[in-house]
C-alpha cells in the first residue's frame, strides 16, 4: 500500500486522509512539510513520529494537493469546502441545506482538541503550543516553530 500510496504521489494526483488515515500517508512521506490534520487523540503522537509535518488542530485542512480532515463530521465540512471551491458557495449552501447541517470553516478547531484552550487563543497559538508539547525531549527553537507554522516569530 506504501508503495502505491508513494506512486501516486510522484503522479501529482490530490491525496487525502480521514482522521488516523493520515497515519499511512505520513509513513509514505506524502505529507512531509504539509499542513495537514488527524483526530485531536492522534495529533501529539503524529507529531512526534513525523516531525516533519505541520500538524494543526483545525478541523480539516488544504494545503496544494494534500488533503486532510480529524474524521467524523468533519468529513462533510471538508467536502462541502471542496463542492464550494468546484461549483461556488450558493451550491454548496444549497448542499449543506438538504444534509440539515451547517458547514464549518476549515480553520475551527476540533473540539476535542479544545480541552485546555481559550476560546480567546488564536489558532496558530494552539498548533504552536501542540508542536511544542510534541517534541518535549527534542525543544524546537522559536524560529523553527514559527518556520513550521509560516508564521513570524515576532522578534
Amino acid at each position: 500500500m506504501l508503495r502505491w500510496l508513494r506512486q501516486a504521489g510522484h503522479f501529482g494526483l490530490e491525496i487525502g486522509a480521514f482522521g488516523a488515515g493520515s497515519y499511512p500517508l505520513a509513513r509514505a512521506g506524502l505529507l512531509d512539510d504539509y499542513a495537514c490534520t488527524t483526530h485531536w487523540e492522534y495529533l501529539a503522537a503524529l507529531q512526534e513520529e513525523y516531525p516533519r509535518l505541520i500538524l494543526s488542530s483545525q478541523l480539516y485542512v488544504v494545503d496544494k494537493d494534500r488533503f486532510s480532515c480529524a474524521g467524523g463530521s468533519d468529513v462533510q465540512d471538508l467536502l462541502l469546502h471542496f463542492v464550494g471551491e468546484a461549483h461556488g458557495q450558493t451550491l454548496a449552501r444549497a448542499v449543506s441545506d438538504k444534509l440539515v447541517c451547517t458547514a464549518r470553516p476549515s480553520g475551527d478547531t476540533q473540539r476535542g482538541a479544545q480541552r485546555r484552550q481559550s476560546v480567546y487563543m488564536p489558532a496558530c497559538l494552539q498548533d504552536a503550543i501542540l508542536l511544542m508539547e510534541s517534541n518535549i525531549e527534542e525543544p524546537l527553537s522559536l524560529q523553527e516553530i514559527s518556520d513550521l507554522l509560516g508564521i513570524s516569530a515576532g522578534r
